[in-house]
């Protein structure tokens, strides 16, 4: 299961990739968070709701999945032209479907334990 501290690492990584530091990424969140707020996210002593990983999932340009996944996905790339298989096109929507299923189960848990 992925901890609040692996969550965190993964946005600090995701943060170095682009180069940004802890104050410019508060910047670029809404609301505005201190770079010490950063900081505290990326060491795991503050949780991550599914509303500022979204956000997170915009500002990196990586997927929701990349943050929250007991393992990290492999990036997909879609070409045009490229004909996929009925076999593959299955898997990707169970994929998705999968992925989808995960995302409201964690947001329904995250939902029950800020009552």
């Amino acid at each position: 299961m992925i901890t609040p501290e692996d969550v965190g690492r993964r946005i600090r990584t995701a943060r170095e990739e682009r180069k940004l530091t802890q104050a410019d990424l508060g910047r670029l969140l809404s609301p505005q968070r201190s770079y010490a707020a950063v900081s505290d996210i990326e060491r795991g002593r503050t949780r991550v709701d599914i509303e500022l990983l979204s956000q997170l999932s915009e500002v990196f340009g990586k997927p929701l999945a990349y943050f929250t996944a007991d393992e990290i996905p492999a990036p997909v790339v879609y070409r045009r032209g490229h004909a996929e298989t009925d076999d593959q096109r299955r898997a990707a929507d169970s994929a998705i479907e999968r992925f989808k299923q995960l995302a409201r189960e964690r947001a329904a848990r995250m939902r029950g334990s800020k009552k």
